[in-house]
Order: structure tokens, then sequence, then C-alpha cells
């Protein structure tokens, strides 16, 4: 039995580290650790140029039809280079929820259907706290508390 990376599997990853090499070096990884880019949506498209979200679709719904341990190496690529991108929800749970259902069900229509459905929720979602804000009175009053006065006055005997 051999444990070793198939020649397809050594050239998905050499092909993906080289993408991020280029384009997510270590000084834009600390733009977005310090807060200064807020999305690499450049890095995101390259990567899906390269096929990467359609990695566990299958062949016949136009995804490239390879294996958890394919999406595994790209993970791993990913987060040797501190790739800011969407990969797990977006390329690996997504698609692994949709087959399910589409295979539980009997038809790739029900896998849609899960994806509209959770499109859908999460633009309610996102629209109810656009409305309401449920969390902006905590955040206010976390924000008017002055932490520095209070470590000093704890500092004082």
């Amino acid at each position: 039995m051999d444990f070793g990376l198939s020649e397809e599997q050594v050239l998905l990853k050499d092909s993906i580290d080289g993408f991020l090499k280029t384009r997510a070096p270590l000084d834009r990884t600390r733009k977005f650790a310090d807060g200064k880019e807020t999305r690499a949506t450049d890095l995101w498209q390259g990567l899906t140029e390269l096929g990467v979200p359609g990695l566990l679709i299958g062949d016949a719904h136009g995804g490239v039809g390879l294996t958890p341990l394919d999406a595994a190496l790209v993970a791993e690529s990913l987060g040797a280079h501190v790739a800011p991108v969407p990969f797990v929800g977006t390329a690996v749970l997504a698609p692994l929820a949709m087959g399910a259902v589409s295979d539980a069900m009997g038809g790739p229509i029900y896998g849609f259907a899960l994806a509209t459905g959770f499109a859908a929720l999460l633009f309610f979602g996102l629209l109810l706290n656009n409305v309401f804000n449920p969390a902006g009175d905590v955040f206010h009053r976390a924000d008017q508390i002055d932490y520095r006065a209070a470590e000093s006055e704890e500092a004082q005997p």
C-alpha cells in the first residue's frame, strides 16, 4: 500500500503553493491581521480560476471531481500561506452538504434547494441584523468602559 501523494496531487499542491507565493505574501497577510485590508477578492478570484471552489463537485455538475484528500492538500497550502479566503465553507462544507442531500433525496435538485434555502436564510438573517442590530447595545456599552482606568485602580493599594 502506497501512502504517498500521487503525481496529480503533488501537481495540485505545487500549483496552489505557487499561486499563493506570488499573490499572498506575508506582508499582505499582515495587512489583514492589522485590519488594513478586509477582503481578498482578487485572491479568491484567482483560486476560483484554478478551480478550487469546485474541487469536491463532480464532473457531471461542472466541478473538478476530486477527493477530500485533495481538498485537505489545498487547505494545507492555504494555511501555510495564511490565505484569508472562504475555503472551508465554500469549497468543502457546501459541496459535501449539497451532495449528501442530493444523494439522500435522489437528485441534484435537492442539493440546489438546500443551497437556495441557506442563501435565503442568510439573507434574511443579515437583513434582520441590519434592521434591529441586536448586539448594538452590548457593543456600545463595551465601548464606553475605560478598561485602562479599571486596571490602574486595581494596581493601586
